[in-house]
């Protein structure tokens, strides 16, 4: 469990506003800067500098095995019962699309559930980040952890000319 960290807590209106001042505070070197956001604004998610997610290909590699498997599974089932009618093929994997689609969408949603699970509760720890209810709503918070004072004052003064409404100490 991450231990508590103190730091300036801003909150921005615009993302490019926020996006900037986390540009700049990792230019002068401070790392460890975390943002909270209503909906996932992503010059700001580029401007932390994360490695994209990989659940994404979880997602696919799952997909990919429930397509496989839906064919596998229905022309196996033709196969071992025959019915021959008015001398169509046995196995015809045209109309088994729709059975095969379902099957991807099936498994690929549940690989997708474990995955995020995973990454959620076994995967690694995140730093934490303090909350405020406009994060939900129609702000941006980020979050700089500053260990000296001097250091404090210029990230206050970067968040600010970038466009900060508000700066806050806080702890996280």
């Amino acid at each position: 469990m991450p231990t508590d960290v103190s730091g300036l807590l801003a909150t921005f209106q615009s993302p490019g506003a926020a996006a900037r001042a986390i540009r700049e505070l990792r230019g002068t070197g401070v790392q460890g800067i975390r943002a909270a956001m209503p909906a996932p604004y992503h010059e700001v998610e580029a401007a932390l500098g994360n490695p994209p997610s990989q659940i994404g290909w979880w997602t696919l590699g799952g997909a990919i095995v429930g397509l496989a498997s839906g064919y596998a599974l229905t022309c196996w089932t033709s196969a071992d019962w025959p019915l021959v009618i008015g001398g169509k093929p046995i196995v015809s994997p045209i109309p088994y699309t729709v059975i095969a689609f379902e099957c991807m969408v099936l498994i690929g949603a549940l690989v997708n559930l474990v995955a995020v699970l995973t990454s959620a509760f076994v995967g690694r720890r995140r730093a934490r980040m303090p909350q405020r209810p406009a994060f939900s709503q129609n702000r941006i918070g980020v979050f700089v952890p500053c260990a000296s004072g001097t250091a404090e004052g210029s990230c206050e003064m970067i968040l600010r000319r970038e466009g900060a409404e508000e700066v806050e100490r806080a702890e996280a």
